[in-house]
């Protein structure tokens, strides 16, 4: 069973005795507290006492919810099953503007990243470590793929306002800063005022990144030039096609546990998952300049996390 909670991705199992694990850590020493919290917040029809007024040990405390999962997931499947032929793709039954976003701590969001990134003075001492972003277990070895890729001294080219230039990435592994902060100049995190973010807000939002894949924002990175679009090698395109259906997998987790993932993402990035897993808010653009809707999302996080 897996669930989001609090910013972070929980992962809980029996097998023999109850595992839990937090963002891939496992926290077994904590599993009941955790546990309390969760189903209180969510308010799961599960007592701590048993029919004699005694408090539930964890083994009985994790199979009930586990047992609560697996029915709410019979029901998912049925209601599914029940929809599939009337709901078209990017069209939800109930759109994610139709009841209040602050109120629930399992709204996510999903943003593409920026070309534009802060200069190398604001980077913090911190060395990178690509095993520490989050989604290592099924993403690691296709970031460090491309990092040994890029960091080769292969070609890469980019065209931009109908020229071709070459991309150096010499890049150094000693210096990083969050996410939210390396994009904290691009066209969609300005307006969104991510400089600001705190940690609470960086934890509900994710980024497609054409380097890394999925990450979270308060994920360390290194100061990187790398484009979805760029050719490497002769291959157009190249990241795009990388990535593409390699990432569906986490965003289906993130629904597992839970989650509603509201996508804020272009259309080129968006070309390269399903985008059925995630929901559009309904914004109103007066213009087709793609600035101004990038401007627009952005201005639109800002107002949902409040900073």
């Amino acid at each position: 069973m897996q669930f989001y909670f609090n910013g972070h991705l929980y992962e809980l199992t029996f097998d023999a005795k109850p595992f839990l694990k937090e963002d891939g850590i496992e926290i077994s020493n904590k599993t009941l507290s955790i546990l309390r919290e969760y189903i209180n917040a969510n308010n799961i029809n599960i007592s701590f006492v048993n029919g004699q007024g005694n408090p539930k040990n964890t083994h009985v405390i994790v199979k009930e919810l586990l047992k609560v999962h697996t029915i709410q997931n019979v029901k998912k499947a049925i209601k599914k099953t029940k929809e599939i032929n009337t709901i078209k793709p990017f069209e939800k039954p109930d759109s994610i503007l139709d009841f209040d976003l602050s109120i629930s701590s399992n709204i996510v969001y999903l943003a593409n990243c920026s070309s534009a990134k802060i200069k190398a003075d604001f980077l913090e001492d911190k060395p990178f470590d690509v095993e520490n972003l989050h989604f290592h277990n099924h993403l690691g070895e296709y970031r460090k793929h491309l990092l040994t890729l890029i960091n080769s001294g292969i070609k890469i080219v980019r065209k931009k306002s109908g020229k071709r230039f070459d991309v150096k990435n010499n890049f150094s592994m000693s210096m990083s800063a969050p996410a939210y902060k390396i994009y904290s100049k691009g066209r969609f995190f300005t307006p969104a005022n991510s400089i600001l973010w705190k940690k609470v807000d960086a934890k509900r939002v994710y980024i497609l990144s054409a380097l890394f894949g999925i990450i979270r924002a308060d994920d360390y990175l290194p100061l990187y030039d790398f484009a979805m679009s760029d050719t490497v090698d002769g291959d157009v395109n190249f990241a795009k096609n990388y990535w593409n259906n390699k990432l569906n997998i986490i965003l289906r987790e993130l629904v597992d546990s839970n989650c509603v993932i509201v996508n804020l993402m272009s259309d080129n990035y968006n070309s390269i998952i399903d985008v059925t897993l995630t929901n559009k808010p309904k914004l109103n653009f007066n213009k087709n300049d793609r600035n101004v809707r990038t401007k627009k999302r952005g201005e639109w996080l800002r107002s949902q996390l409040g900073c």
